[in-house]
């Protein structure tokens, strides 16, 4: 029987305890910003954001992790960071179906509206009057709809692609200056 090294298992833990604790700092800034404004939810720059400290954070947590592990693989700092960046996606996917769907299920609505405003107000330029209510009122029904327990867990599942190029790239940081 094959001996599982600490080394091996270490790397595992770690991803999963930093995956979780930056999974709860998301979800605290996201029900920081729900408290202040939810229409702050919909604003791509602060989501940009968040995902960019999220993989700085797991530079950092990755090169002060690997800086005490000599000669690692490449494959074992890429896996480090998919499971944390996957544990992180979990906990933020069940924090979003019990805020959608449990907590204010309202909220969808509320999101929809603001976003058919904001789209309203770009668009009312380039379209008649009769095109633009079918357009925003076909925009009101996918967004409601988006919110639901399945389109969530699709997002999660492009999520993962998303995660999976965060980790690739953080882990060429990495890696790089390990050597």
């Amino acid at each position: 029987m094959e001996q599982v090294s600490e080394t091996d298992t270490s790397w595992k833990n770690n991803g999963l305890r930093w995956g979780i604790i930056l999974g709860l700092i998301k979800m605290i800034l996201m029900l920081v910003i729900y408290i202040i404004d939810f229409s702050l939810l919909l604003d791509w720059k602060l989501k940009w954001l968040m995902n960019i400290v999220e993989a700085i954070a797991w530079i950092f947590i990755g090169k002060s992790f690997y800086s005490s592990h000599q000669n690692v693989a490449f494959a074992q700092v890429l896996l480090h960071g998919l499971i944390l960046f996957v544990m992180t996606d979990l906990v933020v996917l069940g924090y979003n179906l019990c805020l959608y769907n449990i907590i204010d299920v309202y909220l969808p609505e509320k999101l929809a509206d603001e976003s058919v405003q904001r789209t309203e107000e770009v668009m009312q330029n380039f379209m008649s009057k009769d095109r633009l209510d079918a357009e925003l009122a076909s925009v009101r029904e996918k967004i409601t709809n988006g919110y639901g327990v399945i389109p969530q867990l699709i997002g999660f599942a492009y999520g993962l692609i998303g995660s999976g190029m965060l980790a690739l790239i953080s882990t060429l940081f990495i890696h790089k200056r390990q050597k």
